[in-house]
């Protein structure tokens, strides 16, 4: 169970601190401001991880998959997004957007709400906080 500024360590893994999280870049008010996401980086073996620990079914990994894509939003504190990441050594992964700089400055203040990002984190069971990223886009959308 979630609880806020709590002080204990939650699933063997110390809280993350505001110092932790990395300061934002600024607004995207402009095409030269690259757009950023910050977001927790999955693997594969995250997702399925999450989608048996929630008996969500599936005979393989590959529709736990695709069981973490559809309900992980509905556990997850909104507003909540899913995204492609670019890994910097030219793979991708799926990665949960916390905050980002290019939608709006209430998107971009949600990095510095620790509690929020806290609960995501111990929510996915993951153990790394999250990181600016830059996310694949479509080219339609920006």
């Amino acid at each position: 169970m979630y609880v806020p500024n709590a002080t204990a360590i939650i699933y063997g893994h110390p809280l993350i601190k505001s110092e932790s999280v990395p300061r934002p870049p600024p607004l995207r008010t402009h095409a030269k401001i690259r757009p950023k996401v910050l977001a927790f980086q999955l693997e594969e073996d995250d997702m399925v991880r999450w989608s048996d620990a929630r008996d969500l079914g599936g005979s393989d990994d590959f529709q736990k998959i695709q069981r973490f894509h559809r309900y992980a939003p509905y556990y997850l504190p909104a507003p909540c997004r899913q995204t492609i990441l670019h890994t910097g050594s030219g793979e991708y992964r799926t990665g949960i957007v916390v905050a980002t700089n290019f939608t709006s400055r209430e998107d971009l203040e949600l990095a510095k709400d620790v509690d929020r990002i806290e609960k995501m984190r111990v929510i996915l069971g993951v153990t790394t906080p999250p990181r600016w990223r830059t996310p694949v886009l479509s080219g339609d959308d920006y």
